[in-house]
């Protein structure tokens, strides 16, 4: 096999009463931790491996992403390698997904985001073929430098955002704004931003064009750092003092430096939508569309010394412990050290203040944590 491969997994404590279990065949593993699924599937004598990853949400959302595994896994098992990297065969499998979830799901409240990962080595290149719905992050790491290359289709996207405004002009739907909002700040108040009640743009939207700009009037108006910096966001972004004429008066807050205004501060659709795409949600289905993205990717190491080439496909529980940097390089600390430990050192080191947000006990305590590492 040409591919070394590391999962960590932990369902919230919350989630707790979900249950955990695993499976293992001979070139497949599968299971669910809570509200995520995940699936690795190894090709019969082949160098291709495929990696999915299910985060459900809402009340059902642990039916709905173990579904969507069981569904890929399915059709994974009588594929070849050469239909599997077709963005034909991916996006058709998201959208069939779909379809049989809206039908055998129907007035059960949930949904799931997925990505979808195939990794084929050609002697030193590794190839990537990916499709998702969604913003559960995909990472790679070539030569030291982390980027993300896929889950990325949430409110804090400007391009995620464009591709709703087309699909509202599509469909002849009046378009939601976009709030800052912090809807899932564990442990603290429950904001409409600072108080303000009702819709406060975030963007403004050219519906001719389909293109968005920040209001940064509005922005000024609802910008705070400090707790919680965004919706759950561990990560701290650059900021300097302003005074200004706010909600609750003349005061000097603090605001993010130029070109960090869109940096994850928690935005959120007007209505307290979180998800910008989704599968299987069909009561929501105007605002969260299937539309699933596809993308392709060569990466060669071109290093004298080479380390392996590192694919991390998780759930968005990951991504709220910092960039993608961060995320790998803590993802590589669980190949060495209990996941729960790891984290714990590592949020006791850049925000200590905030550990029980994010730990109880030995347990994850904020959202379910699956990340697969894929070294290539």
């Amino acid at each position: 096999m040409s591919f070394h491969v590391h999962k960590t997994m932990y369902n919230a404590s919350r989630y707790a009463n979900l249950g955990t279990k695993y499976y293992k065949e001979d070139n497949v593993q599968f299971g669910n931790a809570g509200q995520d699924a995940w699936a690795i599937y190894q090709f019969p004598d082949e160098p291709v491996l495929a990696v999915i990853v299910a985060d459900g949400h809402g009340k059902y959302g642990h039916i709905y992403s173990k579904l969507t595994i069981s569904k890929a896994l399915e059709s994974l098992r009588k594929v070849t390698t050469d239909l599997v990297i077709t963005k034909d065969y991916q996006i058709g499998l998201f959208n069939k997904i779909n379809t049989y979830l809206n039908n055998f799901m129907i007035h059960k409240i949930g949904g799931t985001t997925c990505s979808f990962v195939i990794i084929k080595k050609e002697d030193n290149i590794s190839k990537v073929y990916l499709s998702y719905v969604g913003d559960s992050p995909i990472y790679v790491k070539v030569d030291g430098v982390v980027q993300l290359i896929g889950g990325d289709d949430s409110w804090d996207n400007k391009g995620a955002i464009e591709r709703y405004l087309f699909h509202c002009k599509k469909n002849q739907l009046k378009p939601k704004r976009v709030i800052y909002s912090r809807i899932n700040a564990i442990g603290g108040q429950d904001y409409s931003p600072w108080g303000i009640h009702g819709v406060v743009p975030v963007y403004d939207y050219d519906m001719e064009t389909c293109t968005i700009s920040l209001n940064y009037d509005n922005y000024l108006k609802i910008a705070r750092l400090g707790f919680p910096h965004g919706i759950q966001r561990l990560e701290k972004y650059p900021t300097h003092k302003e005074t200004h004429n706010t909600h609750w008066g003349t005061r000097e807050i603090d605001i993010a430096d130029p070109g960090y205004e869109n940096s994850g501060w928690g935005n959120t659709l007007e209505g307290i939508l979180q998800m910008r795409t989704s599968i299987g949600d069909y009561h929501v289905k105007n605002d969260t569309p299937c539309d699933p993205i596809f993308k392709t990717y060569s990466f060669e190491s071109k290093s004298i010394f080479p380390n392996p080439i590192q694919i991390g496909v998780m759930s968005d529980g990951w991504d709220d412990l910092g960039n993608p940097y961060q995320v790998i390089d803590l993802l590589n600390k669980t190949k060495e050290v209990d996941t729960i430990q790891a984290v714990t050192e590592y949020i006791r080191t850049i925000n200590p203040d905030r550990h029980s947000e994010f730990i109880d006990g030995m347990n994850f305590k904020h959202d379910d944590t699956t990340a697969i590492l894929v070294e290539s």
